[in-house]
């Protein structure tokens, strides 16, 4: 029976020990308990009715100099992408890396009024395209990518979340970062990755013959 409670007894204290140094932990890092904030409860933003988006989507696909790849100045008959895939992963660690990065340097992460800007963008033909690391296939096709953004006196300004610059918590802005001579730029690869600043398209997708309209199906 003594045997018993002594055992239970260091079973009490490991267990209060053991959560003590997890509070403890959670206590001294402020950045963790950032990436795991709780977001029920809160209403979304921006959500816009399924009907009026197959509208919008529908007056884009519509526009043939939107919906074909030109060439030359020309419109050909190849249907342009009509819709980009990012994965989930992917689109969150990225912004850990905004959250983290500016975070771990002392910044008021809601005051700097961190967003995303979404770029269109076109890739070269097939002899250029492999530089983005992306399928040959690819070329001519329309795009996006992301940039990290934080709120300015005129308006929202990129950054680049791998190298947010000498100003801990005003960045800087990518403008006056391309500006530096490639040799500064510390490898900056165009596929993304480390030393990357912006995020490149997750999987294109060229409409299906005829098709391909939103909302997209599992056809």
């Amino acid at each position: 029976m003594k045997k018993a409670m002594i055992a239970a007894n260091i079973l009490f204290f490991i267990i209060v020990g053991f959560y003590a140094c997890n509070q403890q932990k959670t206590e001294a890092d402020p950045c963790q308990q950032l990436h795991t904030k709780d977001y029920s409860g809160k209403p979304m933003k921006g959500y816009l009715d399924v009907n009026l988006a197959k509208e919008i989507a529908d007056l884009y696909y519509g526009d043939k100099d939107k919906a074909y790849i030109s060439d030359a100045g020309g419109i050909t008959n190849i249907e342009d992408a009509k819709a980009v895939w990012f994965d989930l992963e992917t689109l969150k660690q990225y912004i850990w890396q905004i959250e983290d990065t500016l975070c771990k340097q002392g910044c008021n992460i809601d005051s700097l009024g961190l967003g995303m800007h979404v770029y269109f963008a076109k890739y070269p033909d097939s002899s250029l395209i492999r530089q983005f690391g992306v399928d040959p296939k690819y070329a001519m096709h329309q795009t996006v990518f992301l940039t990290a953004t934080y709120k300015g006196q005129k308006g929202n300004i990129d950054f680049d979340p791998f190298h947010p610059g000498a100003d801990k918590c005003k960045p800087t802005p990518l403008g006056a970062y391309l500006q530096k001579s490639a040799s500064s730029r510390e490898g900056m690869k165009l596929s993304g990755g480390d030393g990357a600043g912006v995020l490149n398209h997750g999987d294109l997708a060229p409409p299906p013959a005829g098709t391909g309209t939103f909302p997209s199906g599992d056809n």
